[in-house]
C-alpha cells in the first residue's frame, strides 16, 4: 500500500496516521477501478447495442457492413 520506505518509517509510530494514509490511498483506488469499470460497461454496451441493431437489420434482409468491425 505504501508507496515507498520513508513513509512506511514516518506512519509506522502514528497507527492513526497509518490507517488515514491507507484508507486515503483505498479511496484512490476504488475511484480508479470505478473508472475503469464505468469506460468498460459503456463500451460494452455500445457495442451490444450495435450488434443488436446489426442482427435487426440482417434479419430484414439488408446487408450489413458495421457487423463486420464488431466481429473482429
Amino acid at each position: 500500500m505504501y508507496d515507498n520506505v520513508e513513509e512506511i518509517s514516518h506512519n509506522q509510530g502514528n497507527p492513526i496516521r497509518t490507517i488515514s494514509t491507507t484508507l486515503t490511498q483505498l479511496s484512490e483506488k476504488t475511484v480508479e477501478v470505478r473508472y475503469n469499470f464505468d469506460n468498460f460497461l459503456k463500451e460494452f454496451l455500445q457495442r451490444a447495442w450495435a450488434a443488436e441493431e446489426a442482427t435487426e437489420k440482417n434479419s430484414e434482409g439488408k446487408h450489413v457492413e458495421e457487423r463486420k468491425s464488431y466481429v473482429e
